[in-house]
């Protein structure tokens, strides 16, 4: 696949209206990737070998100084054994500029990401299953002003499963993320330091069903709690003991077809996240969004939605030169407008208009931004 991206952006940088810009920068620019991406799949038995790679470049019209590559390359393994288990093992890694996300503080930066992991699955058409996933995550941050918010994280997720045609299937499933922030000591009562950190359990229960061919329903209902680690601290007053957090999350989403032209996705959700990218050990974040999607005709068709989320930032530990205000919480709302066109497999057309509006406590980390993204892509070779 080959693709090139063009996008117009009001806020390039994500900064307040009242914040200064670096040196030779300017706010409104054109972003242009170009980019090349190929995968391929060997069969082996009921095994399958799969790998892939991207790569591309991000051009600045008027920040040429930020102009950087980026890149992603990885591999596994599809694992079959009879009838009713699947299994998979794989890892990839990954190079971007960051300086892009929503979520992001006031400094760009490349970040290099390598993720490895293997899950396994039981299960058949009607009854029990089971199964669980082992995921390893390492970000590391080139620029030393972001190196804080370098980290690792392991999540462990078992599952148990139940299936009828008439009810449809319930889960049940928990999940251990221990995240270790790599650069962020922290100190003991008794002088030691370690690396500072989070350990975030779940434990979830779950419904979906397909109410005929129009309406299809996903529900869970989940307990949170996250702990600190270390606990306790040396602060300035002494020992300090750290807030956990306790409560209770959901997720949940409603797919609507009305007939061969419109669908309707609802969905919301509530959890709890580990932060690479603020001044604070994990997040609570809550989001919400509507999107439609309406089909003109065979290759035509053109698509609108909102989002809201909203992040609690908990477990702040210093202020850095990137971000020199510990954050509180921020709400962000993004309001969209898009258009696809596809006439053959070949190749496709998108655009895509779209508002955000981010209002932070403290106020120096709000923004506003529109953006218009034009994006060309061409398919080679057999698609599956």
């Amino acid at each position: 696949t080959a693709s090139v991206r063009s996008r117009f952006d009001t806020n390039i940088r994500r900064l307040g209206e009242t914040q200064p810009l670096p040196s030779g920068q300017r706010r409104p620019d054109f972003l242009t990737t170009p980019s090349i991406s190929g995968a391929i799949a060997l069969p082996i038995g009921r095994q399958q070998l799969f790998a892939g790679a991207e790569f591309g470049r991000d051009f600045y019209a008027r920040n040429s100084q930020l102009d950087r590559n980026r890149y992603r390359v990885g591999g596994g393994i599809n694992l079959r054994a009879g009838a009713r288990c699947t299994g998979s093992v794989a890892s990839e890694y990954s190079s971007r500029q960051v300086q892009q996300s929503e979520v992001a503080g006031l400094r760009g930066g490349v970040q290099n990401t390598l993720t490895f992991g293997g899950e396994a699955n039981c299960r058949a058409g009607v009854g029990l299953g089971f199964g669980g996933s082992v995921r390893h995550v390492q970000i590391r941050n080139s620029d030393p002003v972001r190196q804080a918010y370098d980290l690792d994280s392991t999540v462990y997720a078992p599952q148990l499963s139940y299936a009828l045609p008439v009810l449809g299937q319930l889960s049940l499933g928990g999940s251990l993320n221990q995240t270790r922030y790599k650069r962020r000591p922290a100190f003991l009562p008794d002088g030691s330091i370690v690396e500072d950190g989070v350990d975030i359990y779940s434990g979830r229960v779950g419904f979906s069903r397909a109410l005929g061919s129009r309406l299809q329903i996903s529900l869970g209902a989940s307990y949170l709690n996250t702990k600190p680690n270390p606990g306790t601290v040396l602060g300035i007053d002494g020992p300090t003991n750290r807030p956990s957090f306790s409560g209770l999350g959901y997720d949940g989403s409603i797919v609507y077809r009305a007939g061969p032209r419109l669908t309707a996705t609802l969905q919301a959700g509530r959890d709890v996240r580990a932060n690479p990218n603020v001044g604070a050990q994990y997040r609570i974040a809550e989001n919400y969004g509507i999107d439609l999607d309406y089909k003109l005709g065979r290759a035509i068709s053109v698509g609108t939605g909102v989002t809201y989320d909203l992040n609690q930032y908990r477990g702040s530990f210093f202020a850095t030169p990137d971000e020199p205000l510990q954050r509180v919480s921020d709400r962000l709302t993004r309001v969209y407008g898009s258009l696809s066109y596809s006439p053959v497999k070949l190749y496709s057309l998108s655009l895509e208009v779209a508002h955000q509006d981010r209002a932070s406590r403290p106020s120096l980390y709000s923004y506003k931004s529109t953006s218009v993204l034009l994006q060309l892509r061409v398919n080679f070779g057999r698609q599956s």
